[in-house]
C-alpha cells in the first residue's frame, strides 16, 4: 500500500511543527474568555489547514488520494493543536487578544493513523459527521457574535449564554475526537500487530 523512495531521513526530520497566529478584536460585548475561545477557533482552523496541506503533499502519505477537504477533516481528527503564545492588547480602542498555536506533525504516526481510518469506514463516517456538526457550531458562534455586537449591553445576556453553550458544544465534540483518537489507536496497533505476525 505503501512505497517509500528516496534516502531514510534520520527520526526527527519526520517531525514538523507548524504554527499559526490570529487576532480577534473584541467587541464590547465580548468578555475576555469568549475572545479567547473564538480567536482560539480561527487560529487551529488555520493550523488544522496548514497540516492538511503538509501532510497531503508528504510523500510519506501520498498514496491515500484523499481529497483537501477529508484531508482537512482527517487532520482534525489526528493532529493536536496547542496555545503556545496568548497577548492581549489594545487596536484604535478596541481590545485585542492574538494566539499563537501549533501543531506537531509526524509524518510517520500520521501515515499510521491515516491507514486505520483508510481500513475502518465507521471512524471516516464519525469523523465526517464530527466535522460537520464542528463547522455549524462554528457557524453559530459567528452568527451570535454579530447578534452580539449590535445588541444593547443591557440586553447582551442571554445570547452571551446560549454563545457559551455553543462553546460547550464544541467542547464536547473535540472529547469525542479523542475517543476517535483512542479508536484509531487501536485499530493501527492491530495492523502493527498482524504486520509482525506475517
Amino acid at each position: 500500500l505503501f512505497l517509500t523512495t528516496g534516502t531514510v531521513l534520520p527520526v526527527q526530520a519526520a517531525t514538523k511543527t507548524i504554527t499559526a497566529t490570529h487576532t480577534y478584536v473584541m467587541g464590547d460585548n465580548d468578555s475576555r474568555n469568549d475572545a479567547r475561545h473564538i480567536c482560539f477557533l480561527e487560529a487551529k482552523r488555520k493550523v488544522i489547514e496548514q497540516a492538511g496541506t503538509f501532510i497531503q503533499s508528504s510523500s510519506e502519505v501520498m498514496n491515500f488520494q484523499l481529497t483537501k477537504d477529508q484531508m482537512t477533516s482527517y487532520s482534525a481528527a489526528i493532529v493536536s493543536v496547542e496555545t503556545v503564545n496568548e497577548i492581549f492588547g489594545y487596536k484604535d480602542g478596541q481590545g485585542t487578544i492574538t494566539l499563537t498555536v501549533k501543531a506537531d506533525v509526524d509524518t510517520e504516526d500520521v501515515k499510521k493513523r491515516l491507514a486505520a481510518i483508510a481500513n475502518d469506514v465507521t471512524v471516516q463516517k464519525q469523523i465526517d459527521e464530527q466535522q460537520k456538526k464542528l463547522r455549524l457550531l462554528e457557524a453559530t458562534i459567528e452568527r451570535l457574535g454579530s447578534q452580539i455586537a449590535k445588541t444593547p449591553t443591557s440586553q447582551v445576556m442571554e445570547l452571551r449564554k446560549e454563545r457559551n453553550v455553543v462553546f460547550s458544544g464544541i467542547a464536547d465534540l473535540e472529547k469525542l475526537q479523542i475517543v476517535a483518537k483512542e479508536r484509531i489507536d487501536s485499530e493501527r496497533d492491530k495492523e502493527c500487530e498482524i504486520a509482525k505476525k506475517m
